[in-house]
C-alpha cells in the first residue's frame, strides 16, 4: 500500500521520464502529479528557453529553487517531476530528502533519444547551444550524477516500459 501523506520527488536529466512516469504514478495512486517546469513556466508566463534565453541560467536556478521551496512546504501526498537540475544539487537534494521520497531515473543519452524528438531536445536550453549535444548531455549527467545519488533509490530506466518502471517503483517503496 503507497503511503497517501508522502510526498514524491522524482529525479534525473532531462528527458528521463520524469514527467511521463510522474502522471502514471499520481493516476495510479489517485494523488496530484505536478510539473516543475510547468510551474515555473506559469510564474514566469514564458517557456523555459525564453527564461534562460532572456534572463540567464542563474536567474532560472534562482526561480527553479523558490518553486521548489512552496513544494518542500505543501502539506499532503504528491508526486513531483523536478527540474534536471534540482536533483543534481546537493542541497536541493538533501532538502527534498527531509519532507519526502526522491526517486532517481536513471537513464542514457540513447534512450533519451529514443524518447524525445529533435524540436524537444531543441527546447532544452542546456542541451541545444551547439552541435555537440551527447557530448553536453553527458558532461552535465556527470556534474550531477553524485547529488542524484543521494535519492532514496534509484530505478534504472534504460529499456524498460512505463509500467515496469512504475512496477519497480512501487516495489522498492513497500521493500
Amino acid at each position: 500500500m503507497i503511503d497517501r501523506s508522502a510526498k514524491y520527488f522524482l529525479v534525473g536529466m532531462m528527458g528521463s521520464g520524469k514527467s511521463t512516469i510522474g502522471k502514471t504514478l499520481s493516476s495510479k495512486w489517485s494523488i496530484p502529479f505536478w510539473d516543475m517546469d510547468e510551474q515555473i513556466e506559469s510564474v514566469e508566463h514564458c517557456s523555459i528557453r525564453e527564461i534562460f534565453e532572456k534572463s540567464g541560467e542563474s536567474y532560472f536556478r534562482l526561480i527553479e529553487h523558490r518553486v521548489l521551496e512552496k513544494f518542500l512546504s505543501l502539506e499532503g501526498s504528491f508526486v513531483l517531476a523536478t527540474g534536471g537540475g534540482v536533483g543534481g544539487n546537493e542541497s536541493l537534494m538533501d532538502a527534498m530528502r527531509k519532507v519526502g521520497i526522491v526517486i532517481f531515473l536513471d537513464t542514457d543519452f540513447e534512450a533519451v533519444l529514443l524518447r524525445l524528438s529533435t524540436e524537444e531536445i531543441n527546447q532544452r536550453p542546456l542541451l541545444s547551444k551547439d552541435d555537440q549535444i551527447a557530448t553536453r548531455w553527458r558532461a552535465l549527467y556527470n556534474q550531477r550524477l553524485s547529488a542524484y545519488q543521494m535519492a532514496d533509490f534509484t530505478i534504472d530506466t534504460r529499456g524498460k516500459s512505463v509500467e515496469h518502471i512504475v512496477s519497480e517503483i512501487e516495489q522498492k517503496i513497500h521493500s
